[in-house]
């Protein structure tokens, strides 16, 4: 297969510039509606950064279902039919119904946060920005802080290794019994069983330094939100997050949004990651060695 020359690289954050740079020893790299202020972009329409040979959304593609997450106004589905027919698109956590508008229209993706390594790896940069987060905002070391991890993923699992290894006494709240029964015998964290329903609840008698929720569903509410009460809590869950957002503000102790870490804490580290993945897919056939 021919190895595309124009690479547009559209929307995201700083991520996107470092990834423009590690690419653009391989393609003719243009950028377009990166939201950050280290640079400007090099083009200055979204018509010209539609003509490429492959299209590079970011970390996640939107935000909100229709638009691309860029600092402009990119409608995704209007986009699409202004490509031309050999433009492949790529982008991480591409929606189920942009992927069926890409398929109808004949153009061909790669949903980048599919590939095993760059799951695992920004998992790992997500938990390092989350502990690093928690430094920032706790009045006590994090040695024997008491924490609560709601949900045991891979960022919950990354960030729980890492605690305890720093000497946090860790809870881990998860619905899945063999989760918890991983999370007392890998890590020797207490654990709590909860779910999205709420018939199992997260002992509320319990006083926390902090709590960092991974769970992208609402699990806190007037039931539990004892556990919130003069606590730091950190989302690092994406929409719904963890609980109504004005809800969660007026009850924590202190509500500490923390979305796309590894864009702003490592985004280089994030970009060699995505690139890698990138140049396997698109370049290589062995792993790049980033």
């Amino acid at each position: 297969m021919k190895k595309p020359s124009i690479l547009s690289v559209v929307g995201g954050d700083d991520r996107q510039f470092y990834i423009a740079d590690i690419l653009s020893d391989f393609f003719s790299v243009k950028t377009y509606g990166i939201n950050s202020d280290m640079r400007k972009c090099s083009v200055d329409s979204t018509a010209e950064a539609l003509d490429a040979d492959i299209l590079l959304l970011p970390l996640p593609v939107t935000t909100d279902g229709y638009r691309v997450n860029a600092s402009c106004d990119i409608p995704f589905f209007d986009a699409v039919l202004k490509l031309d027919k050999k433009c492949r698109v790529c982008g991480g956590k591409i929606p189920p119904a942009f992927k069926d508008f890409l398929e109808q229209n004949g153009i061909d993706f790669f949903d980048y946060y599919a590939d095993g390594d760059v799951i695992w790896k920004n998992a790992d940069v997500t938990a390092e920005g989350a502990v690093f987060t928690l430094m920032r905002e706790l009045d006590v070391t994090l040695r024997g802080a008491e924490i609560l991890v709601c949900g045991y993923g891979r960022i919950g699992k990354c960030l729980a290794s890492k605690l305890t290894r720093l000497g946090a006494s860790v809870t881990v709240a998860a619905r899945k019994k063999e989760s918890l029964y991983e999370a007392e015998n890998v890590f020797g964290t207490e654990t709590d069983r909860i779910n999205y329903l709420r018939d199992g609840i997260i002992d509320t008698e319990r006083c926390y330094d902090a709590v960092v929720n991974t769970v992208p569903n609402w699990i806190f509410d007037k039931h539990n939100a004892r556990v919130l009460q003069n606590t730091i809590y950190i989302e690092l869950a994406s929409s719904p997050y963890g609980g109504e957002v004005e809800y969660m503000k007026k009850t924590c102790g202190r509500y500490v949004p923390a979305p796309s870490l590894p864009g702003k804490y490592a985004p280089v580290t994030a970009a060699k990651i995505i690139a890698s993945s990138l140049l396997k897919h698109y370049v290589y056939e062995e792993d790049s060695g980033f």
